[in-house]
């Protein structure tokens, strides 16, 4: 949902919570899309996505970012870059 940050105001990363973790969606380009995830899980893992087909890029076209709250992520145009785990 749209955040009321004032005249102006760009929104250019959202955190999210729930029960398992938390997700840092970030739009790093300005283009009004996700296009970088961090995720850490409360049972110690973590991992950082980025979009597959950035500019430039011959690969895959990127995927869309989701605009309703019901609306799916799915894995598909997305790369894990890093992955781990603390303990």
């Amino acid at each position: 949902a749209p955040h009321d940050l004032g005249e102006d105001a760009v929104e250019d990363a959202v955190t999210l919570t729930d029960d398992r973790g938390m997700a840092v969606c970030a739009d790093t380009d300005g283009d009004g899309h996700v296009d970088r995830l961090s995720v850490v899980g409360f049972d110690g893992s973590w991992s950082h996505w980025e979009r597959a087909g950035k500019a430039g890029d011959t690969g895959a076209e990127p995927p869309v970012t989701p605009t309703g709250p019901t609306d799916n992520w799915t894995t598909g145009g997305w790369e894990c870059v890093e992955r781990g785990g603390w303990g």
